[in-house]
């Protein structure tokens, strides 16, 4: 069930950004958990999600302090929300999420 991620301008979503597997997933649950207790958003990993600049500059923090409370010897999981960081990063008024 991979979520591919698109420019929230991209309405014909003719270019892929990025692309997250299960294991990328999986590393973010409590990221994605946070996300819905603070704002009710959902990533639906079947549907069509759109979330914003704020939502994403909320996320980004949330990674941060996830990475915080990690420790060394789970370099997988730092490597993997590391990338994701970078990617949120990169964008600038939201995503189009399409669910598989």
């Amino acid at each position: 069930m991979p979520l591919d991620f698109y420019d929230i301008n991209d309405i014909h979503l003719s270019q892929k950004l990025f692309e997250l597997d299960e294991t990328d997933i999986e590393t973010l649950e409590p990221v994605l958990s946070s996300l819905k207790k603070t704002t009710g958003v959902t990533i639906d990993p079947y549907g069509t999600t759109r979330i914003y600049a704020n939502h994403i500059w909320l996320m980004i923090s949330l990674i941060q302090r996830f990475l915080l409370t990690l420790n060394n010897s789970i370099l997988s999981k730092r490597a993997i929300l590391s990338r994701v960081l970078a990617r949120f990063k990169e964008v600038q008024e939201g995503f189009i999420i399409i669910g598989d």
